[in-house]
């Protein structure tokens, strides 16, 4: 498995469509994996840090398998019970920060 850590700042200013435009220009660049396992590419965008020192970060490709997905994590924090499930509520990050 192929896996890219990446630095990069998303700036919320402009439209939410601006935003989210630039988001999906970014992801557009990534390298496509050839399958699954060994195969498959993996992504974390490393986008905040917060005053604990720990990064705020996106990781694609989701669970969910649905094209631009991804999820929001905090570098040494489990916000779930179960390794299993790891959606994070943004305002939970927000707090954090």
């Amino acid at each position: 498995m192929a896996i890219y850590n990446i630095e990069y700042f998303f700036s919320n200013s402009g439209s939410r469509n601006e935003v989210r435009t630039r988001v999906i220009n970014i992801f557009l660049k990534e390298l496509a994996g050839k399958g699954k396992g060994s195969l498959q590419t993996k992504y974390f965008y490393f986008i905040e840090k917060l005053t604990s020192g720990n990064r705020i970060y996106l990781e694609r490709p989701a669970n969910l398998h649905n094209g631009f997905d991804f999820l929001i994590n905090v570098e040494n924090v489990n916000f779930s019970k179960t390794a299993k499930v790891k959606i994070i509520l943004h305002i939970i990050i927000f707090l954090m920060i």
